[in-house]
C-alpha cells in the first residue's frame, strides 16, 4: 500500500482504487459517524436531527428494547453482552464491506467511539449537555418506566 493510499479495503470489484492497490475508494463508502456521550446527553436526539432518510443507525438502547421488549431503562445484565456483540459484528461487517449510505453508531464511551471511527475511517463526535439537564432527562426516563410498569 502506498503512503497516499487510504487504509481500508474497498469491496467494489470495478473500483479503480481496488484494481490499482486494493484500498478503499471514498466514493464507494458512506460516511460513518460515531456519536458518544453519557446516558441522557442527547445522543439519539442529535442523530435523529442530523441523519437522512435511509441512513443506518445503531443505538444500544433501541437494539436492547427491540430484543427484550422491555422499557428503555431496563437492561437485563445477561442481554448486555449480546447487544454489544451485535455492535461488534456490525462494525466488522462494515469494515469488510463498503456501504453506500451514511451510518451512525451511538455509544457511551469515547474510547469505544474512537476505536470504531478509526476502524471504519469515520468521525467520532461527543454530545454533551449540562449535568442538571442530563439528570433531569434520566429522572424523566425513570418516571416513564415506572409509569409503564403500572399499566
Amino acid at each position: 500500500m502506498s503512503p497516499n493510499s487510504p487504509p481500508y479495503p474497498c469491496r467494489i470489484r470495478t473500483c479503480s482504487a481496488l484494481i490499482a492497490n486494493g484500498t478503499l475508494c471514498p466514493a464507494h463508502r458512506g460516511k460513518v459517524t460515531v456519536i458518544y456521550g453519557p446516558p441522557g446527553s442527547g445522543k439519539t436526539t442529535w442523530v435523529e436531527e442530523h441523519k437522512e432518510r435511509g441512513d443506518l443507525v445503531w443505538d444500544f438502547d433501541v437494539v436492547m428494547t427491540a430484543l427484550t421488549r422491555l422499557p428503555r431503562s431496563e437492561k437485563p445484565e445477561e442481554c448486555i453482552q449480546i447487544v454489544l456483540a451485535m455492535k461488534d459484528a456490525l462494525v466488522r461487517e462494515m469494515a469488510d464491506h463498503s456501504i453506500e449510505r451514511a451510518a451512525w453508531i451511538i455509544v457511551t464511551h469515547e474510547d469505544d467511539a474512537r476505536r470504531i471511527a478509526d476502524r471504519l475511517g469515520g468521525e467520532a463526535i461527543e454530545v454533551s449537555v449540562a449535568e442538571a439537564v442530563r439528570q433531569e432527562r434520566l429522572n424523566e426516563r425513570h418516571q416513564q418506566a415506572v409509569g409503564a410498569g403500572r399499566q
